[in-house]
């Protein structure tokens, strides 16, 4: 990447802002602006499953096959004859100037979206569209800077403090944006492709841009994932760090404990809004393939588990869905291709599932409610056994959750 390309082109954090969550604004000289809260005006219909081998740390050799590398020479291993002490202390230096090294490439990977990639696509689509394809990119690219000038400075400083980890500490509550580019990736997916569709110059640009050696014959999107990448990479890299340390008398001990946790729980935020937003698609989705007036999605409904079972009816197993929620259980009959009707929505409160002692009905089991009562037949023993202990757990919690919403009820009563 030449200088002209991350010169050339100015930037505005506000075209860019996010528009979800709480977003937190650093200035070039590290200090916080505020932070700012944006409902997002749309979102993912539904979050691909690629990501939960995506959130699985990365091997870290992968860091540097990417136009963007970093120069820094590769660092020799300590010899076999230093003392056991000096390994481990060498060791702890070497994994420190990983995190440094490993920012460094991921700097360039930002300034390669942020500036060559721009540059090469703007003249073929109208801007706002790049804006929002584009809107993570310069705030991270701050937050990247002001972290790998803080590597740059605990390295200078390395033989005085022994310290790193302090960094990831400081910068934990903006790690967020790392989450947020994590759950927005499959949005800014579609967004290349629809570009692509309404704009053939631009899809036509594109591919000679995903041909040519600034981008070394690799996609845009696969490009992109390296920031879904970047927090399994940060924990991986502490997880090896607080493992090469010397027990917690280590001056960094406590700041790599606290950093590990920071970033874990940026990780566990971004694990969890996927799953929100895709079991949302997922009863979006069910209530389309329902005929009739239903009310599907409710706050806080969450399906966890759906399948076929035979049911008797009248003096013959016929096929039924069965889905599974954490409030009720849906009871449903195929009409016509992907179409179904919606016989029953049990409710979990009082529900009892029972399985036969005779060995000749081992695939069987029961489902008693307030209103209802039938017995159902699974394809094998271990499906019968899956379904149980699903129902049996999704009654049990829905149980301790209403109790304690009366308890809870009960207490706030005024006297």
């Amino acid at each position: 990447m030449s200088d002209s390309d991350s010169t050339n082109t100015s930037f505005s954090d506000s075209d860019y802002s996010s528009e979800q969550g709480i977003i937190p604004r650093i200035t070039v000289d590290g200090s916080v602006l505020s932070c700012a809260s944006a409902a997002s005006n749309k979102s993912s219909p539904r979050c691909s499953s690629r990501f939960s081998d995506l959130l699985t740390p990365p091997a870290m050799a992968d860091c540097c096959d990417t136009p963007y590398t970093s120069d820094d020479d590769t660092i020799s291993s300590t010899s076999s004859e230093v003392s056991e002490d000096s390994r481990k202390k060498d060791k702890v230096f070497l994994i420190a100037k990983e995190m440094m090294t490993s920012e460094k490439v991921f700097s360039n990977f930002i300034q390669f979206m942020n500036h060559t990639f721009r540059k090469a696509l703007s003249p073929y689509v109208h801007e706002d569209c790049l804006n929002s394809l584009l809107k993570h990119f310069p705030q991270l690219q701050v937050l990247n800077d002001q972290m790998l000038n803080d590597f740059k400075n605990r390295l200078e400083e390395w033989n005085q403090k022994h310290k790193i980890a302090d960094v990831f500490v400081k910068f934990g509550p903006y790690l967020k944006q790392y989450s947020l580019y994590i759950i927005e990736y499959e949005l800014m997916c579609n967004e290349i492709d629809e570009m692509s569709k309404k704009y053939p110059a631009f899809s036509n640009a594109l591919r000679e841009f995903e041909m040519s050696a600034a981008c070394q014959k690799i996609s845009v999107k696969d490009h992109m994932l390296k920031g879904v990448q970047r927090i399994p990479q940060y924990k991986t890299l502490l997880q090896r760090y607080l493992g090469s340390l010397e027990g917690e008398e280590h001056p960094d001990y406590d700041d790599a404990v606290k950093a590990l946790d920071a970033v874990s729980r940026a990780a566990e935020y971004a694990n969890e809004r996927m799953k929100t937003e895709d079991n949302f698609a997922q009863l979006l989705q069910l209530q389309d393939r329902i005929f009739g007036s239903h009310e599907i999605v409710k706050p806080g409904r969450v399906i966890l588990k759906q399948g076929e079972l035979l049911k008797l009816s009248r003096k013959e197993m016929q096929p039924r869905l069965f889905i599974l929620c954490n409030d009720c259980l849906f009871y449903l009959t195929l009409i016509q291709q992907g179409m179904y009707k919606l016989n029953y929505e049990l409710s979990l409160l009082g529900m009892r599932v029972d399985a036969p002692k005779e060995e000749d009905f081992q695939h069987e089991f029961s489902i008693r409610t307030q209103t209802r009562s039938f017995t159902l037949s699974a394809s094998s023993l271990k499906e019968r056994d899956e379904w149980l202990q699903s129902l049996s757990k999704a009654i049990r919690e829905f149980a301790n959750r209403r109790n304690t919403f009366v308890q809870n009820d009960a207490v706030n009563e005024p006297a």
